[in-house]
């Protein structure tokens, strides 16, 4: 407080006119006012000259000098004001305390040995007396309770605690399906006021409105805002800038991350993208990604834009990074990080000992930036520049140019300046120069553009020049592809790497007609890429990404990684067979006190459930103890090589997700492997959102609270939350990913299942040896010929007299191995052994427009499988059944009912049963 009182009076008193008229004013606290307080004291300093200074200790005895202020000069009349200015402060601090009785008691000697709490007591007490406590120390004081908040804190003990977003709150996966969100039940609200719960959702939509749209926080405090608020809800008062920056938006920031911190326990593998940047305010910041696969979708978190204020040395990186991952709680599921090719970052992955993987799109740039080095390409380049540049100048071009677009019939493109640090833009400079060059030849033209002298220049450029550019657009067009393949937030996984590589080196290798300029250019660029990615662990990491990948599986040059796929397999599964021992023995301890239980009621089984209760039981016993682990594992990578590749526009993490049932130890690995990025464009798009919240209007916003905004904007999504929009009717029936998880589709499937498998069996139990039919004398007129007399129908289970029935019921269904060995599950399997036929029903219950989509993706899966039978001896066919989510039965049910030879009241029947359930 001294230091701004002296401040005021060195701008008040300085020997410059332009200073001291210039009306500076000093700012402080809201408490406390420098100006204010300098004038309070020049006050009192007068007064005591009029009624003389009240001398005490040895001034009064006249052995220390004295200073009037009214005979004081230059630096002896500011110390006096200064003095005055302490004084004054100290006066009203001690009148504050003691004027708050017993928080002044203090002040007395003969009770402060009465005063004695250790900090374990502190910590122990309630909150709301912690609360008083400080709220006293500040009144006292006029301090800060920032730094005490954090103290306390750290402690688990919250000051001020905001319910409003309690609502957004998740809980685990076991307690999700159980519970109501907190706080929704609802409170009656006064007249002419919101309830509780309408005055929260509207907090939240504001606080929404702020993060998302990167608004500042004395939007809610603008006239404008205010009056808009007012006018759609006169009832509703918006939060004040303060509410809104400490309370609102800390306590949805301490929820949503509860919220990350759950959902990341329930992933086994994680993969991470770093990257620092540095704000417009000079602070560096660190900034962290997640990225891993749930229900066969990749998702991505922003885990922390966390501000540094050490050198970035390998050392300090690594702890940096070593703190966010132990703040999630995901330091050992860490399967990659993906950086650039900084060295500060090579040295902290290699400290944290996890596989670092180089930016794949940060290597392309650095190729493609390496022909600026060759002379041919900078002489060539400078002179379409500096075409660019006069262009970009010129006061009048963009009005002729877009003047002579429009005549020439070409699109309204501006013109593009190559900036070296900026991915490819060399590359897209050329291209659009390329494009517009008849509308740039035609404005220079125009006598509307000054400087004429550089329109000599465009003039320079000769064919020569065009034709090395056509060549150059055509060769780095593939780097720039590769570019946005791996930039791009569908699906940029570490397994598109190496076929990536392979592809620009058969496109950069020189070939036979190939120009001087042409063959300068592959080397140059080949030269730099050769020599990435050559360490053997990395290269090998990348063979066994690209292996995983349904994409690109058959692009793998060595057959040994496959043999690797195997080890590492085999190897898990046997840590976890000796890890699963505890929970055997955990297991048959519970079946131990359970039958000690009274015995509980057991549903009734329908009759084809215990006609084949035995057999059921014996497949179950069977399956424990048939294959081995290698042998599974063999079985699953031989599968999984012969399947057909997945189109390029699939997407992999899906693939997996659908097909995990046909390779569940496969399916693990893959979404290990999968879930590591081949760039690191997640963390510059946080930087591109950083740079919009710490900009020059916000340049003041502490780092913590950019590190809040930061987050919610990147990870929260009102479609995830509560009150999200509503689903359609198709998303809720046939494409939920809850749903699905949930096992509701399994469960309807499973019902449709069972009545058709009942009906067919009541089909075989019934089925009679066919007998001749009665032949009828049919009279016939002399000149006529005999009408023909329909046959009876005579369906396949009529055909043989051992037909025997398999449904994928309750446990999984083994395959007859007499007649084939596959890993694949039919819904139902019919055979004969007599007249050696096989038939496969395949069941589907899709959204009714998807029916023959849903057809054809169930033939073609049991291709393979029916050839398979056929070369073997077997009459085999598939069938495939639709029966549509809302109860419609396709013409395909009736085909299979015909072709069986049901008939009648089992096939009404079964369809009254299927729109029941």
């Amino acid at each position: 407080m001294v230091t701004r009182a002296r401040e005021v009076l060195q701008y008040r008193e300085s020997s410059d006119p332009k200073v001291s008229q210039a009306g500076i004013v000093v700012r402080t606290g809201r408490k406390w006012r420098a100006r204010e307080a300098v004038e309070q004291a020049e006050s009192r300093l007068r007064h005591s000259v009029l009624v003389g200074p009240v001398a005490s200790g040895r001034a009064g005895l006249g052995s220390v000098p004295t200073t009037r202020y009214d005979k004081a000069l230059g630096k002896d009349r500011r110390r006096l004001v200064q003095e005055e200015v302490r004084a004054g402060v100290e006066e009203l601090h001690a009148s504050q305390m003691v004027g708050m009785r017993q928080q002044g008691a203090w002040t007395r000697w003969e009770q402060a040995v009465d005063r004695k709490i250790s900090w374990s007591e502190l910590w122990q007490a309630e909150p709301h007396r912690i609360k008083f406590l400080i709220a006293s120390i500040v009144s006292c004081t006029g301090g800060c309770t920032s730094n005490m908040i954090k103290h306390l804190r750290g402690h688990q003990i919250e000051i001020n605690v905001c319910p409003v977003f309690d609502v957004l709150r998740r809980t685990s996966s076991a307690a999700s399906s159980s519970g109501s969100l907190p706080g929704s039940d609802p409170q009656p609200a006064a007249a002419g006021k919101l309830s509780i719960q309408q005055k929260e959702e509207c907090h939240r939509k504001v606080t929404a409105h702020i993060v998302k749209r990167l608004h500042p926080f004395s939007e809610v405090e603008s006239p404008t805002f205010r009056d808009m608020v007012k006018t759609l809800n006169p009832k509703y008062t918006p939060p004040s800038r303060d509410y809104l920056s400490n309370t609102l938006i800390p306590s949805w920031y301490k929820v949503e991350k509860c919220n990350i911190i759950t959902e990341l326990s329930e992933v086994s593998s994680i993969a991470l993208t770093c990257d620092g940047w540095s704000s417009i305010t000079q602070d560096h910041y660190l900034t962290i990604t997640a990225h891993y696969i749930m229900e066969g979708k990749m998702l991505q978190k922003v885990l922390k834009t966390k501000a540094v204020y050490r050198a970035q040395t390998g050392c300090v990186v690594a702890e940096e990074i070593s703190d966010v991952l132990s703040e999630f709680g995901i330091s050992d599921k860490i399967a990659a990080i993906t950086v650039d090719n900084a060295a500060n970052m090579d040295v902290a992955i290699k400290r944290l000992r996890y596989v670092k993987l180089s930016c794949f799109a940060h290597t392309l740039n650095l190729a493609a930036q390496s022909l600026y080095s060759l002379n041919s390409v900078s002489q060539w380049v400078a002179r379409v520049r500096t075409i660019v540049v006069w262009m970009k100048r010129c006061l009048m071009a963009k009005v002729v140019l877009q003047e002579k677009q429009d005549l020439l019939q070409l699109p309204r493109h501006s013109l593009i300046l190559d900036v070296r640090t900026r991915w490819n833009s060399l590359y897209l400079m050329l291209e659009r120069f390329t494009e517009q060059y008849p509308a740039i030849q035609a404005a220079s033209l125009d006598q509307r553009l000054r400087k004429n002298m550089d329109r000599d220049r465009l003039a320079r450029l000769t064919e020569e020049d065009f034709r090395k550019a056509e060549d150059f657009i055509n060769l780095m067009k593939v780097l720039y592809t590769s570019t946005l393949c791996v930039s791009s937030e569908k699906s940029p996984t570490s397994g598109q790497i190496l076929p990536i590589l392979k592809k620009l080196e058969a496109h950069l290798s020189v070939q036979d007609g190939d120009t001087v300029f042409v063959s300068n250019l592959k080397k140059q660029v080949w030269s730099n890429l050769s020599k990435r990615y050559q360490n053997d662990e990395i290269r090998n990491f990348l063979q066994v990404a690209t292996a995983l990948d349904p994409r690109f599986k058959h692009k793998v040059d060595d057959d040994t990684i496959w043999d690797q796929i195997q080890r590492k397999l085999i190897g898990e599964s046997t840590e976890e067979d000796c890890g699963d021992g505890g929970d055997t023995m955990q297991s048959e301890n519970e079946d131990e006190q359970e039958s000690q239980q009274p015995p509980c009621k057991l549903p009734r089984k329908t009759p084809l459930e215990e006609l084949f209760a035995e057999e059921e039981a014996h497949n179950i016993v069977l399956q424990q103890s048939s294959m081995s682990i290698k042998k599974r594992v063999e079985r699953e990578l031989q599968i999984y090589q012969e399947v057909p590749p997945v189109p390029m526009s699939g997407d992999p993490a899906a693939w997996w997700w659908n097909h995990q049932k046909s390779y569940p130890l496969l399916a693990d690995l893959a979404f290990s492997y999968l879930c590591v990025q081949a760039s690191s464009t997640p963390s510059e798009r946080v930087f591109s959102t950083a740079g919009d919240t710490i900009c020059p209007e916000r340049a003041r916003i502490l780092p913590e609270k950019a590190d809040m905004i930061i987050f919610l904007n990147k990870n929260f999504h009102p479609t995830s939350s509560a009150g999200a929009r509503r689903g359609t009717l198709e998303h809720i029936l046939s494409c939920c990913p809850k749903a699905l998880g949930e096992g509701r589709y399994t469960w309807r499937h499973d019902q449709v299942l069972k009545a058709i498998a009942e009906a067919i069996f009541t089909s075989i139990t019934q089925n009679k040896p066919l007998r001749p039919a009665r032949q009828a004398i049919a009279f016939v007129r002399a000149g006529e010929k005999p009408k023909p007399q329909p046959k009876g129908a005579v369906g396949l289970l009529g055909t043989a007299p051992d037909w025997q029935m398999k449904a994928d019921l309750g446990k999984q269904l083994r395959f007859p191995e007499h007649i084939v060995e596959t890993t694949l599950r039919p819904d139902i399997f019919l055979f004969s052994d007599v007249t050696r036929q096989v038939v496969l029903l395949e069941l589907t219950v899709p959204w009714e427009e998807r029916m023959e989509e849903a057809n054809e993706r169930k033939r073609a899966k049991y291709t393979e499988l029916v050839e398979e039978c056929r070369r073997r001896g077997w009459r085999a066919r598939c069938v495939p059944i639709e029966v549509g989510c809302r109860g419609f039965a396709a013409r395909s049910l009736c085909k299979v009912y015909s072709l069986l030879g049901i008939t009648g009241t089992p096939e009404k029947g079964h369809q009254d049963d299927n729109r029941g359930s």
